[in-house]
């Protein structure tokens, strides 16, 4: 169970680390940020998935639909868990457990999301590269955190 709540805990952080959006004065630098990481991932997902030209003109429309859709999951539970932590402290019983329903019902979306995507995507791939969108997608993740805590040389 520890090992499992660490697992957790360490997803919740590169979510929130993919997802952050900083203030305002930085969008024009956090779009061109975004744009490199989009790059990034369909290189990243050419290269791991090994899809046909017919499967990749199959493959990316119906991926990014199930990108944006997750993200905006993600991006709805992190709101919640922002608002839980600013709160905590003040929410009586009603509120905590409509917090905590709200946070499974996320999971429960999310769930849903996969396994109707999944049967999209198996409709033009074999399972064994199905299986390895959701494979990708982690190592992708944990090829950003490597990305991000890596020491940059000084651009002094």
């Amino acid at each position: 169970k520890h090992t499992d709540m660490k697992n957790y805990i360490i997803n919740i952080i590169l979510l929130l680390l993919v997802f952050y959006v900083p203030p305002a004065s930085g969008q024009a630098r956090q779009g061109n940020a975004m744009a490199k990481i989009q790059a990034k991932k369909k290189a990243f997902f050419n290269e791991k998935l090994q899809l046909t030209p017919k499967e990749a003109a199959q493959f990316w429309p119906v991926y990014n639909d199930y990108s944006n859709r997750k993200n905006l999951i993600n991006q709805q539970r992190n709101s919640l868990m922002a608002f839980y932590v600013q709160n905590e402290k003040n929410l009586d019983g009603r509120e905590m457990t409509e917090t905590l329903e709200k946070l499974v019902d996320f999971q429960k979306q999310e769930t849903a999301l996969m396994e109707d995507y999944t049967d999209r995507f198996r409709e033009f791939l074999p399972d064994s590269k199905v299986i390895k969108i959701f494979v990708t997608e982690l190592q992708f993740k944990r090829f950003l955190l490597t990305q991000s805590i890596r020491p940059r040389p000084n651009t002094r």
